[in-house]
Formats: C-alpha cells, sequence, structure tokens
C-alpha cells in the first residue's frame, strides 16, 4: 500500500518571494565577477584568489534553489503530480536555451577568430563535438544547464523509484549523495571543465581512454548526478522542515512563544552568521568540501526567504527592482562572456596598465560594467516573446 505523500493535504500558495529573485541576482554577479578575473589575461593576486573564493557560491545556490522548489512541489502537492508532463515542460526550458546560446556562442567565437587570424582556433573549437552538443563547450558557463538538466531528471528518477518521500527516504538519498559526492572528490573523480571529462583517475588506472565516447558520455552524465544527489537530498529535508514547521505553528498552543522562534529575522541573523563563518573560517579540503558548499548554498537559501519576510516584505521600489534582477538572472547568466570580452577591451583601450595583471580593481571594475550592461541588455530583451523565452 502507497503511503501518502508528505504534505499532500496543503495546498500551496503561488507567492513571490523577493528575496530568493535579489539572491538570484547577487548569484549571477559571482559568476560575472568569478569569470571576469580568471587569470586567462595576466597574474592573479592573492586579493583576487580569495575574492574569486569568496564569490564561488553562485552554481551551488542556483543548483540548491531549483531542488529547493522541486522538493516544495513534489512534497507539499495537493494532488498527484504527472512527473512525465512536469519533467518535459523543465527539460524543453533548459534545452531551448542551450540549443540556442551554443549556437550563438558557435558564432560569435568562429567570427572572433577569423578576426583575429587565429584559424586553427576554429578548428580546435569545432574538433570536439560531444562537448559542444552535450557538455557546454561553446562557451565555459553553458555546461550549467545540461548539469541541471542531468540533476532534474536525477531528481524524477528517484521520485519514480521511491514512489514516495518519508523521513527515512530523504536521509538515505541525503547520506548516500554526501558519501558518493565525497569519494568522487577525494578519488579525484570529478568532473573536469575545459577537457569536459569524468573519471579520469579511474579511467587512466584501467588503462582506457577517457574520451572515449561512450564511456565518456556515461562518466560526465554520472558524475553530474552524483554532484546534484546531495543537493535533492538537503532540499527535500529542507521542503520537509518547512512543512513540518508550518504544521507544528498551526498546532501550538502557544502561538506568542512560536511566533518568537518563528521570527524571520532570526533565521535572516542565524543564516547569514552560517554563510560568513562557512566562507571565511572553514578550511576547504576534498573531504569537507561538498558539505561546505551545500551548507553556503543552503544558508543563502535561506536567508532569501527570510529577506522575502523582512526587508522586502512590502511590494517596494526595490522590491521591484529584485523582481526584475531575479528575472533577469538567467539570461546575465547566458549573455555575460560576451559582455565581459568587449568589456576588457574597452578598460583596456583606456587603462591599459590596469590589464597588466588581475587586480581586485580590475576584477571589480570589469565585473560591475559586464554586470550592469548585461542587466540592461537581457531587461530590454525579455520584452520581447521571441527572445524573452531564451532568456528568462
Amino acid at each position: 500500500m502507497e503511503t501518502k505523500a508528505i504534505g499532500s493535504e496543503l495546498k500551496p500558495k503561488r507567492k513571490k518571494m523577493l528575496g530568493i529573485e535579489l539572491m538570484r541576482g547577487i548569484a549571477a554577479f559571482a559568476v560575472v565577477l568569478s569569470h571576469s578575473g580568471d587569470g586567462s589575461w595576466g597574474d592573479m593576486s592573492q586579493g583576487v584568489v580569495a575574492l574569486r573564493s569568496f564569490f564561488s557560491f553562485h552554481v551551488p545556490f542556483f543548483l540548491a534553489i531549483s531542488f529547493y522548489f522541486l522538493s516544495k512541489k513534489f512534497l507539499l502537492s495537493q494532488q498527484e503530480i504527472n512527473w512525465q508532463a512536469d519533467f518535459k515542460v523543465r527539460a524543453q526550458r533548459i534545452i531551448y536555451p542551450y540549443v540556442i546560446w551554443t549556437i550563438i556562442y558557435l558564432i560569435f567565437r568562429s567570427l572572433f577568430f577569423l578576426g583575429m587570424g587565429q584559424t586553427d582556433k576554429i578548428a580546435t573549437l569545432y574538433g570536439d563535438f560531444v562537448s559542444i552538443l552535450f557538455f557546454g563547450g561553446a562557451s565555459y558557463q553553458l555546461y550549467f544547464l545540461p548539469l541541471l538538466l542531468i540533476g532534474t531528471l536525477t531528481f524524477y528518477a528517484l521520485h519514480r523509484g521511491l514512489k514516495s518521500w518519508s523521513p527515512l527516504k530523504i536521509f538515505t538519498v541525503l547520506v548516500i549523495g554526501f558519501v558518493v559526492r565525497t569519494l568522487v572528490l577525494v578519488t579525484g573523480n570529478q568532473f573536469q571543465l575545459g577537457p569536459d571529462i569524468a573519471f579520469q583517475t579511474l579511467f587512466e588506472s584501467a588503462g582506457i581512454d577517457p574520451y572515449t565516447i561512450p564511456l565518456r558520455l556515461i562518466a560526465v552524465f554520472s558524475v553530474w548526478a552524483i554532484t546534484c544527489l546531495p543537493y535533492i537530498g538537503v532540499a527535500l529535508l529542507f521542503a520537509l522542515l518547512e512543512f513540518r514547521f508550518n504544521q507544528t505553528r498551526h498546532n501550538r498552543e502557544d502561538v506568542a512563544y512560536f511566533s518568537t522562534l518563528s521570527n524571520p529575522y532570526v533565521f535572516l541573523s542565524l543564516s547569514t552568521s552560517i554563510f560568513l563563518i562557512v566562507s571565511f573560517l572553514v578550511k576547504t579540503t576534498p573531504v569537507i568540501r561538498p558539505f561546505q558548499k551545500l551548507t553556503v548554498a543552503f544558508s543563502l537559501v535561506l536567508m532569501a526567504i527570510a529577506l522575502s519576510y523582512t526587508l522586502l516584505r512590502n511590494s517596494t521600489v526595490f522590491g521591484k527592482i529584485a523582481a526584475n534582477l531575479g528575472k533577469c538572472s538567467l539570461g546575465i547568466y547566458l549573455i555575460h562572456p560576451l559582455v565581459i570580452r568587449f568589456a576588457r577591451l574597452g578598460v583596456g583601450e583606456i587603462y591599459p596598465e590596469m590589464l597588466s595583471t588581475v587586480s581586485i580593481v580590475s576584477v571589480v571594475l570589469i565585473s560591475t560594467v559586464s554586470f550592469s550592461v548585461s542587466w540592461l541588455l537581457v531587461s530590454r530583451l525579455i520584452q520581447n516573446r521571441r527572445f524573452g523565452q531564451y532568456l528568462a
């Protein structure tokens, strides 16, 4: 006999979470900053290394928030969800932008290499079609879309296989995901952006070429599923705790006591403290890195939720800005490498000495300009329905 899904009796309310929209925008800026000083045009100072490390939460946060909303939908849904149809819609929202932007970046990079007389790089660009088709090889940031697609598929496969979500099943997914992810990192078998391979250590020890097409696809997709598994587990746990918290709050007689305990400012302070402590005081090692990234990502999720009920509770001008920023975050993520390239050219013409080294000043300047221009462009483009479906 099938158990009833957790929260199946609770009807979810669709509400704009402005704190989450704001945090999406901040994460988009973190992406731009990380790519504005990657060492490809100069030596990085220690300050830049520390700055990029601090802002490295962008991909973990995007994974965390994606699986958080997906978990809430399946745990708190009032009725059974047609998961096949739901996955088809979500897959299309990932695949269509991926295909379009892959084509855009292939055209742009080809024209750029032709203009610079670097025809040898064109051959290199098109030399690995497996990477272009499946791993985001047309531009370094595109890999996130197939990663998210594999993670989403993993969630639906788990939901299909487990039938329903109980606390024990959620805890099991979380523990297994954390352990397996840690083993992959410790053994050096993680996904490597650039060569776009996974399980390299395992393949080399077995005398197998990691670029063999069928094995390469299986290896990368497997590692991506493993990467997403801890995020899925924590997201499910978050959704479960949120449901239990709301259920207890409604049933508790001591309303005054519980109102104090559930004060969103308490959660805002707690999440901010956790984020800062883990970001600055915890030394990263392969063993604790998965736990650190998970903690940072979901502390930001909690912070974003708390912001929605505190500083962004009322619909103000700042709230409208946050909403627009969140809506443009995907577009900023997709378009920013093009803008960064032109921003560097502009800065190089005006202040050529600034690009002699990758300094905090140059990174902050280029990232701020690139982010602002990207935001403005996306904000304009999404007003057109034809372009908007590939940007937001």
